[in-house]
């Protein structure tokens, strides 16, 4: 694992000693000692439980046996144990800072923030109620101005049933060539970031 920041930003899940998924997140670093993790869920670890990691990132994919160590916040660290980078096996996904979203579905209007994106995905927040199979026409305000896409939806799980969010996935399909062009701007220069 010459280069970790392959793995900065990208998506992980953590799992128990019997491969279930405890929580999804995203990677704040990796070393080939050291995970440093935002955690969708919040766990109780004490110092010392042993869980299995999955990261995915650019290309390649990172499985390792880990060791919690502490939480603070929104950071949770790991000692990492026995580090295997694999080819990669999914898209990869990163973490964006929160770009605003305006939704289009058959004429109803609403709002999300994106969350994360891939070449052919995006992730939201919103308090819109999506159902799979949905078309939703998508405006998304980027540093770099607006990119039209048109989102497929594959799932939309409650994140908190008591506050009425709702977390989203998509597939995209592109408009224009411009507007996919600029999608591929957009995800290198996460990529990079």
């Amino acid at each position: 694992m010459e280069d970790s920041s392959v793995f900065r930003k990208a998506r992980l899940r953590l799992r128990d000693e019997h491969g279930h998924i405890l929580s999804g997140g995203w990677v704040i670093d990796v070393t080939k000692t050291q995970l440093i993790a935002e955690l969708h869920e919040d766990l109780e670890m004490k110092p010392g439980d042993e869980f299995s990691v999955e990261i995915y990132g650019a290309r390649y994919d990172l499985k390792a046996r880990t060791e919690f160590r502490m939480s603070s916040q929104d950071r949770t660290v790991f000692k990492v144990i026995e580090p295997q980078v694999v080819p990669g096996t999914e898209a990869v996904r990163m973490a964006v800072p929160f770009f605003t979203c305006e939704l289009n579905l058959k004429g109803m209007r609403g709002e999300a923030s994106a969350v994360d994106i891939s070449l052919e995905g995006i992730g939201l927040l919103t308090t819109a109620r999506l159902e799979r199979g949905d078309v939703v026409n998508i405006e998304v305000t980027t540093p770099d101005g607006p990119i039209e896409v048109i989102a497929s939806i594959r799932y939309c799980i409650a994140t908190d049933p008591q506050e009425f969010e709702f977390r989203v996935g998509g597939r995209l399909k592109f408009p224009s060539r411009i507007d996919n062009a600029r999608w591929l701007r957009l995800f290198e220069a996460q990529l990079a970031a």
